[in-house]
């Protein structure tokens, strides 16, 4: 049996080859991963959005706000329906008024 030669040269460019894959994978990768990962500058950004919501929702009404609120706009507008029904009462007192003028005007 006889040895066999290595071809150093055939090995040399496949190793080339796998080496520049394996640089090409690992470049994908980083240029994949980096474009979602989220910068200092973007953190800054949430983290300053985030501080400005939350000083709006200190003063923003309560529950028991808007109970009280929607508790007052219920008195109201029963209030508004006992002055309908007076302003009724008084347009219906005028029309008499004005009905008796006209019919007895000449008496």
């Amino acid at each position: 049996m006889e040895p066999t030669e290595i071809n150093y040269q055939a090995m040399q460019f496949w190793f080339s080859v796998a080496n520049a894959a394996i640089t090409a994978a690992i470049a994908l990768y980083v240029w994949l991963a980096s474009r979602q990962r989220a910068t200092k500058k973007d953190i800054d950004e949430m983290d300053d959005r985030l501080i400005r919501i939350e000083k709006d929702v200190e003063h923003a009404p309560s529950r028991a706000d808007f109970e009280k609120m929607n508790d007052r706009i219920t008195q109201i507008g029963n209030s508004v329906t006992g002055v309908e029904g007076e302003l009724r009462q008084i347009n219906h007192s005028l029309q008499l008024i004005n009905d008796h003028l006209l019919n007895n005007r000449g008496h």
